[in-house]
């Protein structure tokens, strides 16, 4: 092994991570596991620091102060000066109400509690498209880093102080260092699915991790002080290591995805992955040079942090003003990250991280003072509705045209969990009559939710009423659905699918919608598992109505109309019409099944939407879509409203559902 402590394996490790993280986030589909860089990332930070501080304990010249002050300097300077500049930007393109949350999040990120702050602000999960609008929400991590720089060193040097942790040469405290990680990695896997902020944001299952960086740190620390101290590894064992740490960290790019589950077991490939790469550089030349050692990966390796602080708030922006990221925008979007991140490398990190100051001044010049000026920016946000007084020009949040999510709409059943109560209550049962029970019932996930209010028209016409229930990303089964939808919600699903299964032989007719692509998606057995469903249904007498998936269009939200009062350039209408159709698989396979059996029937509402093979969120220049794959309740009605004026009527199969 070599005698420099510089590891230009190291840095090539980082150039790896940081540029899955990026290419991810620009194109997810392209590298559905990029996102774990971050992961990366945090193991290569408890390995370095671990045996930095081992290092210079064996050295007699471990200081709690310069330690401190190193990492002040090495990683506060950068975020303030992202913080400010993102700050500005902000003044001129985000909603007030958006420009105030801006400032709270930047006031947790300016004390390193940027995770804390969306742990708890976010009500939706990291992977969720509106997040994706979040500027600072990837300095979630470096809050989780900076914590456990906080706590780290005094509970090493407590731990290498103890007298009963000093037993076995000192593997004893090894041994509670690799317990905390599986502890840790046992605590995420546990709050994965019903508290998935805390599990993915906050440091006491993000430390699984950290910790890991640590023990392998600390291995090869005592087993090199051990008799006859292990210094080298054979060519074999390191190039074994470096092939299966690289091939390793390829399958989890590849292969994984966010709706796996983080971390907990999901995480364990990408950090036995890393440390394998960790470990093969710890021993020497290796296999794995080529890749990380040449000069590009150096060059990544050496602007990472400023590259993933830069990187977010670029994207974040572009989202926010529904700009289409495609493959030469996306080009375009990384020249300058790499340019904004040579910048903070060449002019503030990489200079100030090499200032004489002392832990005080420090803290006071990187610390105290941004803190300082991002809180009481924040505050003043709060206090004004997020208008900064003498920059943002004067603007209206009230949009031209109501857009209410579906799950809010009268009458709609989407519900978390779903309770007995549901499959009686007259609340969950549109065009009801006293006394009179609904024969047809409307059962699935968000995508049958947003339909109620359409099928709402036809019932109005043809003179039938109708029972919804939906339960989000749960599809209308028989079965277990884990294979199919995200852990997140599996565990509720479970307990309110068999609650809609006892209550099928009150229904005659089953209308059956959902988000069928995603699921099959996750797993193409999902077509077997449907299919068997349908057919158990109609053996049973059941007539069956299955609804298609809608167009989508990636990056609309519900509030593009607002947004396009506050920059002129924004055109929603024409941002989101004219688009050739998306084919999903699954309308024609559900096609094909109602074809083959006659108690099945299915209804294709892109007809209406993409009239003339151009598809179109707006119908009549009015946005009928709440989100980039929902209706409104508003939007609903009125397409309800048209496909009745087209065909003189309720289309079939709801022309003959009347009472």
């Amino acid at each position: 092994m070599s005698n420099s402590h510089f590891r230009a394996d190291i840095q090539g490790l980082r150039a790896i991570a940081v540029l899955g993280v990026v290419i991810f986030h620009i194109w997810p589909t392209s590298l559905t596991g990029g996102f774990l860089g971050v992961d990366m990332f945090f193991v290569i930070s408890g390995y370095l620091i671990t045996g930095n501080i081992l290092r210079h304990r064996d050295e007699n010249r471990f200081s709690f102060v310069n330690f401190y002050t190193a990492r002040i300097k090495r990683l506060l300077p950068a975020v303030s000066f992202l913080l400010l500049c993102v700050m500005i930007a902000g003044a001129f393109i985000l909603m007030p109400s958006d420009y105030a949350d801006l400032a709270k999040s930047a006031a947790f990120a300016s004390v390193s509690a940027a995770n804390i702050y969306y742990a708890f602000a976010l009500s939706s999960n990291y992977f969720a498209h509106s997040s994706a609008e979040q500027p600072l929400l990837h300095l979630w991590s470096l809050g989780v880093e900076e914590q456990f720089y906080l706590i780290w060193p005094f509970c090493l040097v407590i731990l290498l102080q103890l007298k009963f942790l000093k037993l076995w040469r000192g593997w004893a405290a090894f041994a509670v260092v690799v317990a905390g990680a599986i502890a840790s990695f046992i605590l995420g896997e546990l709050t994965a699915a019903t508290k998935p902020q805390f599990s993915y944001y906050l440091l006491p299952t993000r430390a699984s991790q950290l910790l890991s960086g640590a023990a392998l740190a600390m291995g090869f620390r005592l087993a090199a002080q051990a008799p006859g101290g292990l210094w080298a590894a054979p060519s074999l064992v390191r190039n074994a290591l470096a092939i299966s740490g690289l091939a390793g960290v390829a399958v989890c790019f590849i292969m994984q995805n966010g709706w796996d589950g983080f971390p907990g077991i999901s995480a364990l490939p990408i950090t036995f992955a890393t440390l394998a790469l960790l470990a093969a550089g710890h021993f020497g030349a290796n296999a794995a040079a080529p890749v990380l050692n040449n000069r590009l990966a150096q060059w990544f390796g050496d602007t990472s942090y400023s590259l993933y602080l830069w990187h977010w708030p670029v994207l974040a922006f572009g989202l926010y003003t529904y700009v289409e990221i495609g493959l030469v925008v996306g080009l375009l979007m990384f020249a300058f990250m790499i340019a904004m991140a040579s910048v903070s490398y060449y002019y503030i990190e990489k200079p100030l991280r090499h200032t004489d100051y002392s832990l005080s001044k420090s803290a006071a010049v990187y610390l105290a003072a941004p803190a300082l000026l991002f809180c009481t920016v924040a505050i003043v946000l709060t206090i004004t509705d997020g208008r900064p007084p003498l920059i943002a020009k004067a603007v209206v949040e009230t949009p031209h045209k109501t857009i209410t999510n579906t799950s809010k709409g009268e009458g709609v059943c989407q519900r978390p969990l779903i309770k007995p109560e549901y499959m009686t209550s007259d609340e969950c049962v549109i065009n009801g009559r006293d006394n009179q029970a609904p024969k047809i019932l409307m059962w699935g996930d968000s995508n049958s939710a947003h339909f109620v209010h359409l099928i709402k028209q036809f019932a109005n016409t043809e003179d039938f009423a109708f029972r919804n229930v939906a339960h989000s990303a749960c599809p209308p089964i028989f079965g277990d659905s884990h294979q199919f939808t995200s852990y997140v919600y599996e565990k509720r699903c479970k307990r309110s699918r068999p609650i809609v299964h006892a209550s099928l032989d009150d229904y005659d007719t089953i209308i059956m919608s959902g988000y069928w692509q995603f699921y099959y998606t996750r797993n193409p057995a999902f077509i077997d598992t449907l299919k068997a469903t349908i057919d158990r249904l109609t053996s049973q007498g059941k007539h069956i109505i299955v609804m298609s998936n809608i167009q989508h269009f990636a990056g609309l939200n519900h509030y593009c109309d607002q947004r396009a009062q506050r920059l002129s350039f924004i055109n929603c209408q024409e941002r989101f019409s004219a688009r050739e159709p998306v084919s999903f698989s699954m309308n024609d396979t559900l096609k094909a099944i109602a074809e083959n059996n006659e108690a099945v029937e299915f209804f294709d509402v892109n007809a209406y939407i993409c009239p003339n093979g151009k598809c179109s969120a707006f119908l009549d220049g009015e946005q009928v879509y709440y989100d980039r794959g929902h209706l409104s309740v508003e939007g609903a009605a009125q397409l309800g409203r048209i496909i009745i004026e087209k065909n003189n009527g309720a289309p079939a199969p709801f022309d003959t559902l009347s009472r």
